[in-house]
């Protein structure tokens, strides 16, 4: 009798996975089975909160007929907008893997209005004076940031690949000169490159085996003004 009583169970959450939680008729799958029953339940929109190595984000509409809501960081420039889902209950969320940084700055996007949190009381103002919600990262989940490493005014840039490639470094600090800046292997496999540059906010991208490849183990990014994506770091 137990053993039947699981297989219903097993047999319904992977039933549930694969159909409620839809928006736009996308498929969405949680594999945390504790996750899934906390967002299955969900009647509405909470405050971010932490689950493994993500960020749960919710938003309830304040009014009917809402089609679509996004969401979008200001560590990614606000340069890419990600569909919530929805669940039986009407509460879009989002499931988003935190970047390796303290503090997140977000917005919604609902039906194309852009949005502050209205359940996160944390709200602040950017230098445009838009308003931002905001979640600060417990201490404990703050992962290292690898690369860059700034050191003051050096920064250190890591990259890993297979043995013997050829891995140049360009940016706007080197007006996007692909022959410049050549990584050094360091140990095989490792490379690693370090220049000196004065406070601001910079853009690069690694050219490895001539193809163009962002840092991996950078978790900022944003577009170039040719539209190309690109990964940020800010010197302060």
């Amino acid at each position: 009798m137990k053993n039947l009583k699981y297989v219903l169970l097993t047999t319904i959450f992977i039933i549930s996975i694969s159909s409620i939680f839809s928006a736009e008729d996308t498929a969405f799958e949680i594999s945390d089975f504790s996750l899934h029953i906390k967002i299955t339940e969900m009647t509405k929109s909470e405050e971010p909160f932490i689950s493994g190595e993500n960020i749960i984000f919710s938003y309830t509409p304040v009014k009917q007929g809402v089609r679509h809501v996004g969401i979008a960081f200001e560590n990614e420039n606000f340069s890419q907008i990600y569909n919530l889902y929805r669940n039986e209950n009407g509460v879009f969320f989002y499931i988003y893997k935190y970047p390796k940084t303290k503090e997140i700055r977000y917005k919604f996007v609902v039906d194309g209005v852009w949005t502050a949190d209205s359940i996160n009381s944390k709200v602040i103002r950017d230098k445009n004076f838009i308003k931002l919600s905001s979640f600060t990262i417990p201490d404990k989940n703050i992962k290292e940031h690898l690369s860059p490493i700034i050191n003051d005014d050096t920064i250190i840039f890591k990259f890993r690949g297979m043995p013997g490639s050829s891995v140049y470094l360009t940016g706007d600090f080197n007006n996007w000169n692909p022959f410049i800046y050549k990584l050094k292997e360091e140990v095989p496999g490792e490379y690693i490159f370090s220049l000196t540059l004065p406070k601001g906010k910079f853009a690069y991208y690694f050219i490895y085996n001539g193809e163009r490849v962002l840092d991996s183990e950078n978790p900022f990014a944003g577009m170039s003004r040719l539209g190309e994506k690109v990964s940020l770091f800010t010197v302060e």
